[in-house]
């Protein structure tokens, strides 16, 4: 499995920090190209690339949408073209709450030589989800972050429908958006997922650690308190705040995640590629 860390770093230096500190797999949003991203894009596009390293771009519909604003296809499609030898996977433009017209961007992608990662969305009808399947190899699910307000049962009780209807396309890579939770990543075969909680924690004060195979978040007072790891502490190894030390050690879980979900799968003789 592939753990993707996702969100803005907001902090000078960070993105190279972060880039030659070990963050192998970025999840980079294209909305954001011109302003909270456009370091890392630009990391990208011209540092020589990392052994390891993954990146998947996607669009960002759905915060262009929160803020009122609309991403342009054409561009979005040019930039992948210029620059997909660096991409692991690349996201179709979504339509939110409107699943023909993304099914429409998706043949649009298509008509110009890409393969983009189609997205199923909560409310869009089963149909659709059983003709991504058997038309892709690899598809997202999402929509899944919007309903956390509802708890596990709700979002479990999507997912389960969800995968239970991949079965029987079986193997298809499957990436859900905005969710790393333990119990999710134990219970479906996701071949990747991704998580701001290590980039954007990192600056909320928030330490997560994998310990003794289990994720484990506590704000950085209690972390330190529990590992004296001064990497995570204000003002210990760093004047003012530690940023960067909350998020390499948060990488670190991550890492240590994907590695525990990939061993724990192929147990159970999921593999993804073969």
């Amino acid at each position: 499995m592939i753990v993707y860390n996702a969100g803005s770093s907001m902090q000078a230096g960070a993105d190279e920090a972060l880039r030659a500190g070990g963050c192998l797999h970025r999840l980079l949003t294209f909305a954001e190209i011109d302003s909270f991203q456009a370091k890392p894009f630009k990391l990208l596009v011209e540092s020589p690339p990392v052994p390891g390293q993954l990146t998947f771009i996607d669009s960002g519909a759905f915060g262009a949408f929160s803020r009122g604003a609309q991403i342009d296809l054409g561009r979005y499609c040019e930039y992948i073209q210029a620059n997909k030898e660096r991409m692991a996977a690349y996201a179709a433009l979504d339509v939110i709450r409107d699943w023909q017209a993304t099914a429409a961007n998706v043949r649009a992608m298509a008509a110009r030589g890409l393969d983009p990662v189609p997205t199923f969305h909560r409310g869009s009808p089963w149909p659709e989800l059983d003709r991504l399947a058997s038309e892709h190899g690899y598809i997202a699910l999402g929509g899944v972050v919007s309903d956390r307000a509802g708890g596990r049962a709700s979002m479990e009780g999507w997912l389960d429908q969800c995968m239970g209807r991949l079965a029987a396309r079986w193997p298809v890579r499957v990436h859900c958006f905005g969710v790393t939770a333990q119990w999710a990543i134990e219970r479906y075969p996701f071949y990747s997922v991704d998580s701001s909680s290590a980039i954007v924690g990192g600056a909320m004060g928030r330490v997560m650690r994998f310990q003794a195979g289990q994720v484990v978040q506590r704000e950085w007072r209690e972390d330190f308190a529990a590992t004296y790891d001064g990497r995570v502490a204000d003002g210990v190894l760093v004047e003012g705040t530690a940023h960067m030390g909350r998020r390499f050690a948060s990488v670190e879980a991550s890492r240590a995640l994907e590695r525990y979900a990939t061993d724990l799968w192929r147990a159970k003789g999921v593999t993804w590629d073969s």
